[in-house]
């Protein structure tokens, strides 16, 4: 559970003083490429999930495949944990080498991203493959529906200013096919 907390809070790293709040190191923002963090996701969480993997196919007892298997995390988990803690790192490491005064992790996320494509497979009816051409219109849709989003009247989130009076409604014209 240490572990693992630890590679969290390394992970969530929000602003400049929420390791000094909360009393966490771990959380404090990265400032330096030889910070010892960054020895632990890149070298030592990697080695403690394949520890974790050697000691449960070596456990003495009569254990069937399925009951291994229930001991450990998934092969994808384990990969994606391998593969995002030493992405960070060295990401960290190469923006604080190219004159960055402090990293926080927490902004390292691809929830941006899946949204943005999950946008794509619901307008193309949750197909998992849509073709250029699928994408192309979905894009199209999309830019003309957020630009004439009209802004929330209440909440904690603000678009830029529209001007009702200027939204234009009429016709395009259509084009001239070959």
């Amino acid at each position: 559970m240490k572990m693992f907390n630890t590679f969290f809070d390394c992970l969530n790293v929000r602003s400049l003083w929420d390791g000094r709040n909360t009393r966490k190191e771990n959380m404090c923002p990265y400032t330096s490429a030889e910070d010892p963090r960054l020895t632990f996701l890149n070298v030592e969480i990697s080695n403690y999930l394949n520890d974790w993997n050697q000691q449960v196919t070596e456990r003495p007892g009569i254990y069937s495949k399925a009951q291994r298997a229930s001991m450990l995390l998934s092969h994808q988990t384990v990969s994606g944990v391998k593969i995002s803690s030493k992405s960070i790192s060295e990401c960290v490491r190469t923006l604080l080498d190219q004159g960055a005064s402090y990293v926080l992790t927490h902004c390292f996320n691809q929830d941006p991203l899946e949204q943005h494509f999950g946008h794509y497979r619901h307008k193309s009816g949750h197909n998992n493959n849509p073709s250029v051409y699928d994408v192309q219109n979905t894009l199209t849709t999309l830019r003309a529906v957020n630009s004439q989003a009209l802004p929330p009247k209440r909440g904690n989130v603000r678009r830029g200013v529209v001007d009702i009076d200027s939204v234009d409604i009429s016709k395009l014209p259509r084009r001239k096919l070959f």
